[in-house]
């Protein structure tokens, strides 16, 4: 991975609606970027490297009150 690549993933990342899952990550490398990497690179670039999270929401229980969200 050049330093172009991490870039423009770093700044992907960043955006506020980012990547629902690792696997979105490691499909938007390889059919954006051109880019062939392991599923397990993509996860350690993104994880450990970068320090970035996946911006998804934890869910939300059916039976909890709607005011203590």
């Amino acid at each position: 991975m050049n330093p172009e690549i991490i870039e423009r993933l770093s700044n992907q990342l960043q955006e506020p609606e980012g990547f629902s899952s690792y696997k979105e990550v490691h499909q938007w490398l390889t059919s954006g970027c051109e880019v062939k990497v392991a599923y397990q690179t993509v996860h350690q670039w993104a994880r450990y490297r970068l320090k970035e999270k996946l911006k998804v929401p934890r869910p939300v229980s059916e039976k909890q009150k709607a005011g203590a969200v």
